[in-house]
């Protein structure tokens, strides 16, 4: 019974947990930016991209649609030890749904959270982009918010994805998200840096 109630507060504390953080999130209408960045968002269990990362991107492409973004980069998911790239699958995703080929980008390097905002922040210096959306989940988001500083020279808008888009998400991956998400957190935070990236490598491989 003990454990029973300890699982119904988790859900209950996880639930308004994620409806707090979407709320920490000022709605961002009428502002066109340069690019959409989609930070990947984890592999289905055959190693396409997953309904999370399918919601980051079906955010952008929306948004592609409105014409309120030129292009789409693509960051995240590098495993070369198993010759798999997130990013290039979500880049044929995109292209998939109509986006023109050659507004698409894609990346072959970054394989968490940091490397993703490096990456992206590369990226828009060598295509001179000045502006752009940050996609993720709000969970992601308000991390990244708390451990990463955007380069003063570029204009980056946080912008999580909101609850029209597909495929819908259900309560047990907002479960999983908010608890990923605490624990990525703390490591952050209470890890030296070397410590960190040696740990996350290993996971990634």
């Amino acid at each position: 019974m003990f454990v029973l109630i300890l699982i119904f507060f988790d859900i209950i504390l996880s639930f308004n947990y994620y409806v707090l953080v979407r709320r920490n999130f000022r709605l961002i209408n009428n502002y066109n930016v340069d690019a959409a960045i989609v930070l990947f968002g984890g592999f289905s269990k055959n190693d396409g991209i997953n309904n999370e990362t399918m919601r980051r991107l079906n955010y952008a492409i929306q948004l592609y649609q409105k014409n309120r973004i030129k292009y789409i980069l693509c960051v995240g998911g590098a495993r070369p030890s198993k010759n798999l790239y997130g990013a290039e699958l979500m880049k044929e995703f995109v292209i998939q749904h109509g986006v023109p080929k050659n507004e698409v980008f894609s990346e072959r390097k970054s394989y968490d959270t940091i490397t993703n905002l490096q990456e992206a922040v590369n990226m828009m210096t060598r295509y001179n982009w000045n502006s752009a959306f940050l996609i993720s989940s709000p969970l992601h988001l308000f991390r990244i918010k708390n451990i990463f500083e955007i380069p003063a020279e570029f204009d980056i808008k946080f912008l999580p994805y909101d609850n029209t888009i597909k495929p819908d998400i259900n309560l047990g991956e907002i479960l999983i998200q908010t608890h990923y998400e605490y624990v990525a957190f703390i490591f952050v935070i209470i890890l030296p840096d070397s410590m960190y990236n040696s740990i996350v490598k290993f996971l990634r491989k």
